[in-house]
Parts: C-alpha cells; structure tokens; sequence
C-alpha cells in the first residue's frame, strides 16, 4: 500500500490524527514542517498581495512588483517637487534592492512602499532556509511509504480500537501520505517563487536606472495624463507589458496558487 499525490481542496497541508501513537508521532512531524514551509511563504503572499493591491498593479494582466515597483517611483515623481526628482529611489546590492523614498508618500504610495520592504524582506529570509526545509522534506518522503503498514501493525496490536477508529485510521494515515506527497513540489514551487520575485524587484531598479535621467519628463506625462495611481503612471511611462499568451498564461497560473485575496479583504 503506498502514498499517491493529492491535497486538500483549500491547498493546505493539514495532517490527520489517527489515534495511532506511533503513526501520529510520524506525522505530527510532517506537519511541523508543513507550518515551517507556511511561516516562511505566508508573508511573502501576503506583503506581495498587499503591494499589489495598493499600486492597484494587481488589475493589470501579466501585471507584477516590477511594474508596481517603477510605477510607484513614477507616482512619487508626480507629487513631487522637480527639485525633489533626483531623490525618489536609490538602487542597493541588498534588501530592499530598490530604496522608495518614503518622505512625502502619502495614502496608497505610503502603505505600498510599506508592504515593499516587508515584501523583499521576507524574500530574502526565505532564500536561507528553503534547502533545509527541502532536506527535511525529503527524508519525511522517504519514510512514508512505510506509513499505512505500520498503521496496520498498530491497529493489531490494540486491543481497545473500535472498528470505526480503525477505518478513519486506515483512511487518515492514506489521506496524510497524500498531502505529505504534495510537500516537495510546494518547496519547488516556493523557490521558485523567491527566485523569480526578487528577479522582478531588481528588473524594476534597472528600468528605474534607466529612466532616471528622464524623470523630469515622465512627472510631467503623469502628471498630464492624470494618473491617480502607480498602475496609471506605469501605463503611461513604464516599459511595455508582456501580455503574449505564453505570459498571460504563466501569469494566469501563478495568480491562482496562494492564498489569494484574504489579505487584501482582511486589511484594505
């Protein structure tokens, strides 16, 4: 009897008890990973969820931080000063890569430039320890086929289990060898995660770079074009969007993983 792949209809990793000691000891361990991996994502879902919202980048297709990031910078440009212009943003080799100039941000701009930082934060505090996790994973993988026979051997040797504890033993020990099935590509998919969003925060510093000698004349196509957010401004003076349908695709695929939108109704 082996352990085959599926996962709860929210997603989430939740392990079962069994009333197994022996079994349950097993997978209370798994879900102790399981929360590590979720402490680690959470925040970044929720902080990138949150900066979307308030740069209102999150209703543009193939939208992501990049064009939140430059389109925030631009916003910025537009309530400000001309002498002010060469002070907006500054590009670091660290965390936040990208530094906002938080004097004079006010209403959404405030809160998103807020929600960056803890955002790369929390990417860069990942970075770490994803390989740890992943070798934790790995060795709880190697121990579950073992599960549902162990569960057996248990199961005969109490004398006190009714037949009904016994078949939600039998059923639960299957259904957490399923979920735990799903752990290596959740870690997969987080490195991914990490590994792409802080390609995205440094490719809007390089366009920011790039546009930096000509700030001057994008505050004044914002400011023209009456844009009321960094989504306006980014459409108006950032670099065109990629919407082929390969991206439109890969975008459409990312938005639906997560917890999408509890934070934004939770906090907005």
């Amino acid at each position: 009897m082996g352990c085959g792949a599926s996962s709860r209809n929210d997603g989430i990793i939740r392990m079962n008890k069994t009333k197994l000691a022996g079994v349950d000891e097993f997978f209370d361990d798994v879900q102790s990973v399981a929360d590590e991996i979720y402490n680690i994502k959470d925040p970044i879902d929720t902080n990138k969820e949150m900066f979307l919202y308030h740069t209102d980048i999150w209703k543009l297709e193939c939208g992501n931080t990049h064009h939140g990031v430059v389109g925030l910078v631009f916003s910025l440009a537009s309530k400000s000063a001309e002498s002010d212009l060469g002070n907006l943003f500054k590009v670091v080799p660290q965390s936040p890569f990208v530094e906002i100039n938080k004097n004079g941000a006010a209403s959404d701009d405030a809160k998103a430039i807020g929600y960056f930082e803890e955002y790369v934060k929390a990417l860069v505090s990942a970075k770490d320890k994803i390989g740890p996790l992943a070798e934790k994973v790995k060795t709880l993988a190697e121990k579950a086929p073992d599960m549902p026979d162990k569960a057996k051997s248990e199961m005969e040797n109490s004398g006190s289990m009714g037949a009904m504890d016994k078949m939600n033993a039998v059923r639960y020990t299957a259904t957490n060898c399923k979920m735990l099935a799903t752990m290596p590509g959740l870690i997969k998919e987080l490195q991914q995660t990490v590994t792409d969003s802080l390609a995205e925060v440094q490719g809007a510093g390089k366009e920011l770079q790039g546009k930096s000698s000509n700030m001057s004349e994008t505050r004044k196509k914002c400011i023209d074009a009456k844009c009321s957010s960094a989504k306006d401004c980014y459409l108006t003076a950032g670099d065109k969007i990629d919407t082929s349908p390969e991206k439109v695709k890969e975008w459409k695929a990312k938005s639906k993983k997560g917890r999408k939108g509890k934070a934004v109704k939770a906090k907005k």
